[in-house]
Parts: C-alpha cells; structure tokens; sequence
C-alpha cells in the first residue's frame, strides 16, 4: 500500500449528493468520518459528477468493493515512498 499523496492540496475526493458537492447523505459522512481516522489532517473533497467523473476515467487502477449505497466513489491519490531517515 502506497501512501497517499503529501505533496498536493488534496489527495482525498468523494463523490456528493444530487451532484452538489454541498450535500452530503449518511455514506458521505461515513466516508468522511473512516478518512478523518485513517488519515488525520487531510480533507476529503466532495466533487459534483462532472468533476468527479473525468477523474474516474484517468485513474490508474479501480477496485469494486461490495459496497451497495449509491454515490459511494472514493478516490485516493496516491504518494511515494520517501528515503529512510
């Protein structure tokens, strides 16, 4: 597992409700709650379809979990590993 990407304002995004990026329902918290834990410090960003989507298509690698709520698409930029010490 790589670390996420230190080096860019945002290295966390999330899909939004009704494609208002202001809006959010229960998996959204969740989501936003489970980044807050694993990766203090970093926000999540919500993004509208139109922002969120293009994304998707340029990603390097997708990974389909069991997950069932609608609108539940995570991404995460991935970092390097820096030298030791």
């Amino acid at each position: 597992m790589l670390p996420l990407d230190l080096a860019v304002p945002a290295a966390l995004f999330r899909a939004s409700l009704m494609n208002d990026p202001v809006q959010a329902a229960e998996i959204h918290r969740q989501i936003d709650a489970l980044c807050a834990r694993m990766a203090p410090g970093m926000t999540v960003v919500p993004l509208s379809g139109e922002a969120l989507y293009p994304r998707i298509r340029a990603a390097h690698a997708i990974v389909a979990t069991s997950e069932t709520a609608l609108f539940a698409n995570v991404i995460l930029r991935k970092g390097v590993i820096g030298p030791v010490g």
